[in-house]
């Protein structure tokens, strides 16, 4: 399933952003995954922790 990580967080800067991205996808029933960052200027290690 491919995430649009654009429709879901406006800014990939912190970790509690990173938590709250993983909280709304979690719900979502697939195998697997495949996270779009396109339209997505910055993205920290903190976010993606």
């Amino acid at each position: 399933m491919k995430i649009l990580v654009k429709d879901y967080v406006k800014s990939c800067l912190t970790r509690n952003r990173g938590k709250d991205f993983f909280c709304k996808v979690s719900v979502i029933d697939a195998n697997e995954y495949l996270f779009d960052f396109s339209e997505i200027k910055h993205v920290s290690t903190s976010f993606l922790a």
